[in-house]
C-alpha cells in the first residue's frame, strides 16, 4: 500500500503499523474483538499524508471512506476497500501544485481512477 518510499515515510509508517498492531491486540483482549482492518489501514494512510503536510490532521472514518483533513481548507476522501493505485503521488502532485497556485482545492477526493477536485 505504501508510495512512500523514503527513509521518513517508512520510519512512520512502520511506527504507525506497529502502534495500531499493538492497540488492537490490546483491544482485541479488553473488548474482545479484533481492531477492524480499517482503522489500521487509515492509519498508515494517516502516516502517509502527514509526510506531505505540517499543520495537525483530524480525519473521520465513515463505512469504506477515510476523510483526513488537511488543513483548514482542504480535505481528503480515500476509499479504503479499494484505494486508488497511486493515491499518495497524485496526493503530492496537487498538494504541491496548489500551493505552489496559492489556490488550495477543498475536496482532494482519490476514491476514484482519477482524483477529483473541488474548489
Amino acid at each position: 500500500m505504501s508510495d512512500d518510499n523514503s527513509p521518513y515515510g517508512r520510519k512512520v509508517i512502520d511506527k504507525f503499523k506497529q502502534v495500531a498492531e499493538t492497540r488492537g491486540t490490546e483491544m482485541a483482549k479488553k473488548w474482545g474483538a479484533p481492531l477492524d482492518g480499517h482503522v489500521v489501514d487509515s492509519l498508515r494512510i494517516l502516516a502517509q499524508i502527514r509526510t506531505l503536510v505540517s499543520a495537525p490532521i483530524s480525519a473521520r472514518l465513515e463505512k469504506n471512506t477515510l476523510a483526513a483533513q488537511i488543513s483548514p481548507a482542504t480535505q481528503v476522501l480515500i476509499n479504503l476497500d479499494k484505494p486508488a493505485q497511486n493515491w499518495y503521488t497524485a496526493l503530492q502532485v496537487i498538494w504541491e501544485r496548489s500551493r505552489i497556485e496559492g489556490k488550495k482545492p477543498q475536496i482532494i477526493d482519490l476514491r476514484f481512477k482519477s482524483p477529483v477536485l473541488t474548489y
